[in-house]
């Protein structure tokens, strides 16, 4: 597991603590550190640069020409094989001698015409997970030739964690837990995250939710619409991507967002495909197209997330199915937030060969008294990203254990 030490420090107050003071104390009381990565010390001189003029270039059958603004007194010329770049885009461009990803940048020749510097992906740039083109940052404020590390928090430590050290901690299993630690053993106090008030939504309907299996321990859920935001910030996407997860889309970033800070797995259904909700064992020879088109074969007895019509729509605790999935056209949405028997999705886990960064956790026993919390925080989240959002239910909270 990874930790993020500048997500760390929104947590807890320790910021004057040294990360290998930091690190020396936690492999000593709490868990066995692998490592520390120090992101951004391989980028050098990468700055925001805005496209003047894109021509293509003759004789080449992708090649564009460019001249691009990066602060310098003079315009810089830029040869790019990047498919979405137009005229007046602001991107991330690397100056000769800087470097990215530790490869350094020097003046270059493609088909006979010499560049002077390199534009980045995401995925280049280590920032996020699209490598479609050269990075777009539409809409953004920022002038040509500052560095992105003034904006971005590009530069972290990334701490290892060795997760068989944590089989018997399943409140480590997200930030929040590691920051109690902290708290605990340098005596510093814990930083308030904003989440919403769910007791404000009373008055509204409530998704139904029936759970028929007694390995659904708790299951809470609510609906939101009006989403018009389908792409996650990029702060969000370097947080992911550090932690060892890839951007997808907006809802889906959120809830891997809110696993990696609080440790609890959440699930979003497009809302206009999954209206209820029923929480039963599953049937012989039950089958399910998982997100990632991938059929698997239930075995009997596993908990399976259901609609109205009995239909599966995810394997419980560890994976969504395609047909109810979120996509970019997604405008409103189900939120799942839910705890699950540990042994029985151990058992389904290893009987389907699908291990998951969600059934990795379920299997350590959490907490059920955290599943409203965290679809108070994922709200919260929401709601900065896309102000416009509505929530439409109530929460729905069904408890099937003994507190």
């Amino acid at each position: 597991m990874y930790i993020s030490h500048n997500w760390l420090k929104e947590l807890v107050d320790i910021d004057d603590i040294d990360i290998d003071e930091l690190v020396k104390r936690l492999g000593l009381s709490t868990a066995e550190i692998e490592g520390v990565e120090k992101k951004g010390s391989d980028m050098d001189k990468v700055v925001f640069a805005k496209v003047l003029t894109c021509a293509k270039l003759e004789n080449t059958n992708h090649l564009n020409l460019l001249s691009v603004d990066d602060g310098s007194v003079e315009p810089v010329q830029i040869v790019t094989g990047a498919p979405n770049v137009y005229a007046g885009m602001l991107t991330a461009l690397v100056q000769v001698g800087g470097k990215v990803a530790g490869h350094k940048i020097s003046k270059a020749k493609l088909a006979g015409i010499e560049s002077f510097g390199m534009c980045c992906s995401e995925a280049e740039l280590g920032i996020g997970s699209d490598d479609d083109g050269i990075v777009d940052f539409k809409g953004l404020d920022v002038k040509p030739g500052v560095s992105l590390k003034e904006v971005f928090p590009i530069d972290d430590n990334i701490i290892e964690i060795d997760n068989k050290s944590l089989t018997n901690r399943p409140d480590l299993w997200g930030h929040i837990g590691f920051a109690r630690e902290i708290s605990a053993i340098f005596g510093r106090k814990m930083k308030n995250i904003e989440i919403v008030d769910l007791s404000k939504l009373e008055g509204l309907n409530k998704v139904s939710v029936d759970v028929q299996s007694s390995g659904c321990l708790r299951y809470s859920a609510l609906t939101v619409g009006n989403v018009s935001v389908n792409r996650s910030p990029i702060e969000m996407k370097i947080r992911l991507n550090y932690c060892g997860l890839r951007d997808i889309n907006l809802l889906a970033d959120l809830t891997n967002y809110v696993m990696l800070e609080l440790g609890q797995p959440m699930h979003a259904f497009d809302n206009k495909l999954v209206k209820d909700i029923v929480v039963r064992d599953s049937f012989e020879g039950e089958k399910l197209l998982t997100l990632e088109n991938e059929e698997h074969e239930v075995a009997l007895g596993s908990i399976l997330i259901c609609d109205g019509e009995q239909t599966p729509v995810a394997i419980a605790g560890i994976k969504g199915g395609r047909k109810s999935g979120i996509s970019d056209d997604t405008t409103s949405f189900l939120l799942e937030s839910a705890v699950f028997d540990s042994a029985r999705i151990r058992k389904t886990s290893r009987s389907i060969g699908l291990i998951t960064d969600s059934s990795l956790r379920y299997e350590k026993s959490l907490d059920p008294e955290a599943t409203p919390i965290a679809i108070a925080r994922l709200v919260a989240l929401l709601k900065n990203i896309d102000k416009n959002i509505v929530v439409t239910s109530d929460l729905a909270d069904v408890k099937n254990y003994v507190a």
